[in-house]
């Protein structure tokens, strides 16, 4: 027996909403930075990394994290992200 859908579910495909999130995320990044970030990569490859390592550099700061999301380091290398109201899955698909 196949397990029902809610309608909305077959209203957005998956890969619609990937390409508006990806779409959002570049739209979102600073003027520049691919040419930047492609130069760097070419002069790491010709044995001058100061500007990759400038690069990665950047990417490791904190992430700010949201005042109602509650964040657990599990691990070293693992962070568990939780909201602190439980929405059960039931009423999130009659919302939508």
């Amino acid at each position: 027996m196949a397990a029902s859908r809610p309608a909305c579910a077959d209203t957005l495909s998956v890969d619609t909403v990937l390409a508006r999130e990806a779409d959002a995320f570049l739209r979102s990044l600073p003027e520049g930075l691919q040419k930047r970030q492609e130069e760097a990569v070419r002069r790491a490859m010709a044995g001058d990394d100061a500007a990759l390592e400038a690069v990665r550099a950047s990417r490791n700061a904190p992430p700010m994290i949201p005042a109602d999301v509650v964040a657990t380091d599990i691990s070293e290398i693992y962070r568990l992200y939780r909201g602190q109201a439980e929405i059960p899955v039931h009423e999130f698909w009659e919302k939508c």
